[in-house]
């Protein structure tokens, strides 16, 4: 833990105490009665990459026994550490793998802007269609896009899109259509439906989702197949120009080990101190366990069958979508990668660390609550899909409102994210009654019933203070608090920041 000297006690309390509110009474907080069953945050430094604070709370859990402040405690920490078995004061999970939902949007997107910057910004999809061919999901039809079946029904949105509508409004059947046709643009990529060639426009030109499921679309490149039948190939979207920039904005790549259970356990907890400031070859299971970001890769595999090169497309949907079947890594990762969307100058030097590091990032000139600027089909910039976020019309504009209008912010960019990580396990009585088992009565779920939804944040922002301007990526993960609670929360986490940096 002497390894993270970069965070700040103070920071660390005064956050740790909006946590507390959350936790005690959360409607006014959140817009939700419900009690969260877990509240973390991550701050950190635009420019530099330095985490400032991190905290995961669980209602009801008791404190870690880490960072001891006395000789007693430090003697208590001794004794749990030396005891068989794990207690729950050492069980640290702040670092594993999360479902981040539409907060990879922002991610899929600057990497487009990065690898076909040209056609991104041009372009506009339709997918008002209702082709046949795919399997319901829970009794509500799922509509095929570009002829592949989703997991889950991808309708229900506006079918006209831009690229600040697909931000702004958090369009998942765009983000699904942009994940698959961004893989043959700006290289060697073509693209087929049966024996036809087809380019770029003759898609943007189609109806998406009136594709037959017995045509779907196809993609090779110089080298091969990237979307072949009803697969991807793994070793072809790691290839991608599109694939390439997501890879280096999340700073892991995809793993090609073949399997999943391979894949987790090489990639378990080894982001450790970030592997840039202090790079360790050979990490103790101690600093991948208290001092790592999260896990090194990121999977794609649907189970645990060996050399595994082709995974069903819809492994590839679940990923884009930013499913826990599939995550892209823990919080604090989400914090970095954001980091690098907003404030990387695309020279990937960039990133977090525990320790303080030198400026690489730079600081926007512009700003979201600039009344003047123009509507962009950008990603970035004042009238860019990450501001529009924030704006009218933007999944965050009710909650970032207030932190909108102080002057003492200046928001660069926000994305919102909402998941149901908990739906599933609350549906089956056997996990649902260990969860409630293992978790105090505020943190416990109904079962039988679907619980209120997760709900994320990320925005970037400045602070205005006497030495200048200090750019910032805040990251807040509320497990059960609601649609759009960590919206509404913001302002009071972000509050608790910039006291901190003028006080």
């Amino acid at each position: 833990m002497e390894c993270k000297v970069a965070v700040q006690p103070e920071l660390a309390l005064a956050l740790a105490a909006v946590a507390d509110r959350v936790i005690a009474k959360p409607e006014p907080l959140t817009g939700h009665p419900v009690v969260p069953t877990r509240v973390a945050y991550v701050v950190l430094r635009g420019d530099t990459g330095e985490l400032l604070a991190q905290g995961d709370r669980v209602p009801g859990a008791p404190a870690l026994a880490y960072a001891p402040v006395d000789r007693d405690a430090e003697a208590e920490l001794v004794k749990l550490r030396e005891a068989r078995g794990e207690s729950a004061r050492e069980r640290v999970e702040w670092n594993l793998p999360i479902a981040v939902g539409s907060t990879f949007k922002s991610v899929l997107a600057r990497a487009a802007e990065r690898a076909f910057p040209d056609e991104l910004h041009a372009l506009s999809f339709t997918a008002a269609g209702h082709a046949s061919g795919c399997r319901a999901h829970h009794g509500v039809d799922v509509d095929p896009l570009l002829g592949h079946c989703p997991p889950t029904s991808l309708a229900g949105e506006l079918t006209l899109s831009d690229t600040h509508d697909y931000l702004a409004r958090s369009q998942n059947w765009f983000q699904a259509a942009l994940g698959i046709v961004g893989l043959g643009v700006g290289g060697t990529g073509t693209f087929h439906r049966g024996d036809h060639a087809l380019s770029f426009a003759d898609i943007e030109a189609t109806d998406l989702g009136g594709w037959s499921t017995h045509e779907p679309l196809a993609i090779d490149d110089a080298q091969g197949a990237i979307v072949h039948g009803h697969a991807v190939v793994v070793d072809g979207v790691r290839r991608t120009p599109l694939w390439q920039r997501v890879e280096g904005l999340l700073g892991r790549p995809l793993c090609t080990l073949g399997d999943r259970a391979s894949c987790e356990r090489a990639a378990d907890r080894a982001d450790v101190c970030a592997a840039r400031g202090l790079p360790i070859a050979q990490p103790s299971r101690d600093l991948r366990y208290l001092v790592a970001l999260g896990p090194d890769r990121l999977d794609l595999y649907p189970g645990d069958a060996a050399h595994q090169s082709h995974v069903p497309i819809t492994e590839y949907f679940q990923l884009l979508r930013g499913a826990g079947v599939h995550p892209i890594g823990s919080l604090a990762q989400l914090a970095d990668t954001f980091g690098r969307v907003v404030y990387d100058t695309g020279a990937g030097k960039l990133a977090a660390s525990w320790f303080p590091a030198p400026v690489v990032g730079v600081t926007p000139a512009w700003s979201c609550g600039d009344a003047s600027a123009a509507r962009a089909t950008s990603v970035l910039g004042a009238g860019g899909g990450l501001c529009g976020v924030v704006l009218a019309g933007g999944t965050a504009h009710a909650g970032l409102a207030p932190l909108l209008a102080d002057p003492r912010v200046t928001i660069y960019a926000a994305k919102t994210g909402t998941t149901d990580s908990l739906a599933n396990l609350a549906r089956n009585p056997t996990a649902c009654a260990a969860w409630n088992a293992s978790h105090a009565a505020p943190a416990q779920l109904a079962c039988g019933k679907r619980p209120p939804d997760d709900s994320l944040l990320v925005v970037a922002f400045g602070v205005t203070t006497p030495r200048g301007t200090v750019p910032l990526v805040l990251a807040i993960q509320l497990q059960r608090a609601g649609l759009a609670a960590a919206a509404h929360a913001t302002p009071a986490f972000a509050d608790a920041v910039v006291r901190y940096l003028t006080q």
